[in-house]
């Protein structure tokens, strides 16, 4: 069975430990508290669930933001050209998402450099049973 939760994260109010999978592709950048989001994860997530996580991956320099940008969206109007500029500034480096994973005791899942400008976070959560914060939507890290 295939359910599609259309939700806003992570305040949506979800059954704990009731998905079997997570799918996200280039939404972290756009949060203010990433390890909120990973904790909100664990909570939902089953023990033995599947993890797809796809996100920009932030540049080490200025510089290299730009070459991206000349690269991949050298045609782009003015304005999302910016756009993305601000993107890749605002991004995760592949650093901050291990301690954010390691933080929501998902350190088990496997971080890996996609491409030019992404990362993939991968895998099945731990067999046993996750732990879980009382309340994923206030938990904070």
């Amino acid at each position: 069975r295939f359910e599609l939760h259309h939700a806003r994260v992570p305040e949506a109010e979800l059954r704990p430990a009731a998905f079997d999978y997570l799918i996200s592709n280039t939404f972290l950048h756009h949060l203010p508290d990433t390890r909120r989001f990973w904790t909100w994860a664990r909570a939902l997530l089953r023990a033995g669930s599947g993890v797809f996580v796809r996100d920009l991956r932030r540049p080490d320099t200025p510089a290299e933001v730009d070459a991206l940008l000349d690269l991949h969206a050298a045609g782009a109007d003015p304005l999302h050209r910016e756009d993305y500029r601000n993107s890749f500034f605002a991004a995760l480096t592949p650093a901050e998402v291990e301690a954010d994973l390691r933080a929501a005791n998902l350190d088990d899942l496997e971080l890996s450099l996609v491409a030019d400008r992404y990362w993939l976070v991968s895998g099945r959560t731990r067999a046993q049973t996750l732990a879980r914060p009382s309340d994923p939507r206030t938990s904070r890290m």
